[in-house]
């Protein structure tokens, strides 16, 4: 699972907590990562985003974005912006907008 997110970006501040919830729950045992993806290049300072990882605690890798290639090869446009990705690499789905733990749980078939 990739998130694309920025620090100054109101939904994904909604949507950290899930994902950490999500990432602590079920990824380990359901064999999922998630991979944090900042778009550097579109933030403040990098302090900016130590402070936001701190303040939601965020528990999986954060990934950096620092010249914007990434996400423009992913063609992001909206963010926060995800993907699920299979286990060959190849992307399974697109998500527009903030995800939730139920999604998240729903998307990966995830019975609790």
């Amino acid at each position: 699972f990739i998130n694309f997110w920025t620090s100054w970006c109101p939904p994904c501040k909604e949507e950290m907590p899930h994902l950490n919830e999500f990432y602590e729950q079920f990824a380990k045992k359901n064999n999922i990562e998630i991979l944090a993806i900042n778009i550097t290049d579109q933030e403040l300072s990098m302090d900016d985003v130590k402070k936001f990882a701190d303040k939601y605690q965020i528990k999986f890798p954060i990934l950096f974005d620092d010249t914007g290639a990434v996400s423009t090869e992913y063609k992001i446009i909206t963010i926060p912006t995800s993907f699920i990705i299979d286990e060959e690499g190849k992307i399974t789905e697109k998500i527009v907008g903030p995800v939730t733990k139920d999604i998240l749980l729903e998307k990966f078939q995830i019975n609790t």
